[in-house]
């Protein structure tokens, strides 16, 4: 229901794993930890490795630089905040009538045209 929820959800050492295992197929990921942050300016949530140092990684035959405390972003999820969904249908025309669960995790809303 909140971006506190919702990151607490990722942080944990099963996503961590998933997250290493898409990575570390193509570089040495000895230096990285793993990261999941919440982006309030685009409302998700941002899942990859931050860099423990600075170092030089070669991906593809080319060098890169990465600096510490740089962001390899991997996955991002479009797991939105109850409320930010509700703005945003409100900004394209529909009036919220309601927003339910059952669950407590999983919302479902009911909408209607704006009047007149």
């Amino acid at each position: 229901t909140d971006s506190g929820e919702i990151l607490s959800c990722y942080q944990n050492g099963g996503i961590e794993r998933l997250i290493r295992g898409c990575i570390e197929k193509a570089i040495d990921i000895t230096d990285f930890e793993y990261d999941a942050t919440w982006q309030p300016d685009t409302m998700r949530l941002a899942m990859g490795l931050r860099s423990k140092r600075d170092q030089i990684i070669h991906f593809d035959g080319v060098q890169h630089a990465i600096e510490k405390g740089e962001f390899l972003s991997v996955l991002n999820s479009y797991r939105y905040p109850a409320e930010f969904v509700v703005d945003a249908a409100s900004e394209a025309g529909w009036d919220h009538v309601q927003t339910w669960s059952a669950t407590g995790r999983v919302h479902y809303q009911l909408y209607e045209t704006k009047r007149l």
